[in-house]
């Protein structure tokens, strides 16, 4: 036995998608103690035996979970304390993560998962969480929401093809106001992040240009916030 004590240790990933232009987060159903029947955010515990990284760990635990690879996440804080856990000593290393709604609403739950819910930002305040997964979604999104502000991150939520006044309306949606339209385009239009494409919307009576991301797309920094 070691000479040193590990705590538990677990990833818990706030993944996001917007769902009628409201943002909404991933829930899974809690099949054992504790909690159990509780929703939870989706995580896992980390591996020594196979993650070489923390990332490699959330990597894994989507990829296995709910069947889903390459989305857009980053770290955002590591929690513990000796009483977060009924189990014992517990660190949570917790990433926010992004997907575009129509991948989304196609996610089956897979190995060890039986049940997936989205649930609106807004309602979460009004549900019984496992652990402290509520404090940590309510994180999760500030952080998004702040970086929304100044940066092309909403580019994540976006399918492949789109129309400028989609991409605003994500913005929107994060920052809850509305957007002035022409200075909104001005601003975008600072940073060459997105491609025009040939085509054009074809529900809509006035057709729209549909744009796309540049290759290898990295988030990129406005020079003043969206919102001054």
């Amino acid at each position: 036995m070691s000479k040193y004590e590990s705590p538990i240790s677990t990833v818990d990933i706030i993944l996001m998608t917007l769902i009628d232009n409201v943002p909404h987060v991933m829930l899974t159903k809690r099949e054992n103690e504790p909690f159990k029947d509780k929703l939870s955010l989706l995580g896992g515990f980390v591996f020594t035996d196979k993650d070489k990284t923390i990332e490699d760990t959330f990597k894994r635990v989507v990829k296995s979970k709910i069947g889903v690879e390459n989305i857009y996440f980053e770290q955002l804080e590591t929690i513990g304390s000796a009483t977060r856990d009924p189990r014992g000593w517990s660190i949570s290393i917790s990433f926010v993560s992004l997907i575009p709604s129509e991948i989304a609403l196609k996610i089956k739950p897979h190995d060890k998962v039986s049940q997936i819910e989205w649930v609106s930002i807004a309602e979460i305040e009004n549900r019984d969480l496992a652990f402290d997964h509520k404090e940590i979604i309510n994180n999760g999104f500030q952080r998004i929401k702040t970086k929304i502000n100044y940066s092309t991150l909403p580019i994540y939520l976006l399918p492949e093809f789109f129309t400028i006044t989609q991409l605003q309306e994500v913005y929107e949606a994060f920052l809850g106001v509305k957007i002035d339209k022409s200075g909104f385009r001005k601003k975008i239009k600072d940073i060459p992040f997105l491609k025009e494409t040939n085509e054009v919307t074809k529900k809509n009576h006035r057709p729209a240009k549909l744009y796309t991301a540049k290759e290898e797309v990295n988030i990129e920094y406005f020079r003043s916030n969206i919102i001054v």
